[in-house]
């Protein structure tokens, strides 16, 4: 669980690189209430596009590649998409900012 406005860390690689381009970073937010509202941004001052999470929906701002396979605990939270290339950028940093607890799902 995620409390409101706390920061969210993605680890980065084993040998402290940075994320490879085949590996996958999305995340997802599950509403746990009806009036709620979140937003995901970088620590580089990016914000995330923000959607519902369903099957075959975008996984990336920039690219068609398609969700597949959704565990049914997913469906229906708020997605936060950016570009494909912030895989490769070192440091990165996502925060979260919701107005209630939410869950959050790194992928």
């Amino acid at each position: 669980r995620v409390l409101p406005r706390e920061l969210l860390g993605v680890p980065g690689t084993s040998d402290g690189t940075a994320v490879e381009e085949t590996e996958v970073l999305g995340l997802v937010v599950k509403v746990d209430e009806e009036a709620f509202d979140a937003s995901g941004e970088c620590n580089n001052g990016l914000e995330l596009a923000r959607n519902q999470v369903k099957e075959t929906g975008l996984a990336w701002t920039d690219r068609q590649n398609r969700l597949a396979w959704i565990p049914e605990c997913m469906k229906g939270g708020l997605q936060f998409r950016g570009p494909h290339e912030i895989l490769t950028r070192p440091g990165l940093s996502l925060r979260i900012r919701a107005t209630a607890a939410c869950r959050a799902f790194v992928m």
